[in-house]
C-alpha cells in the first residue's frame, strides 16, 4: 500500500510542477478557474503526503480496511447490488 500511496503522490507532484510551470509563464493567475485549480491541487497534494506519514500508517493498518461481515460485502460490490435487487424484484 506504501508503494501504491508514493506512486500517486508523484504523479500529483508532476501535476504541480506543469501548474508551477503555467503560472510562471502565462498569466493564469489573473483567472479565478485556475487559481481554484491550483488550491485544489495543493489540497490534494497535502492529502497525498499525509497518506505517506507514520501517523497515516499507525491510524489505518492494512488488517483493518476489510474488516466487515459478508452481507455488507455484498452490499458494497457491484454484483452483490445487482443480485439483492433481483431478489428483491422476483
Amino acid at each position: 500500500m506504501d508503494a501504491i500511496n508514493k506512486k500517486i503522490a508523484v504523479v500529483v507532484l508532476f501535476i504541480g510542477v506543469a501548474l508551477s510551470v503555467l503560472m510562471l509563464t502565462t498569466k493564469l493567475t489573473e483567472q479565478p478557474w485556475f487559481i481554484f485549480l491550483f488550491v485544489l491541487w495543493v489540497f490534494v497534494f497535502c492529502s497525498c503526503c499525509y497518506r505517506l506519514t507514520p501517523l497515516f500508517k499507525t491510524r489505518n493498518q492494512v488488517n483493518d480496511f476489510i474488516k466487515r461481515d459478508a452481507k455488507h460485502l455484498v452490499l458494497f460490490s457491484l454484483a452483490g447490488f445487482f443480485d439483492k435487487n433481483l431478489a428483491r424484484s422476483g
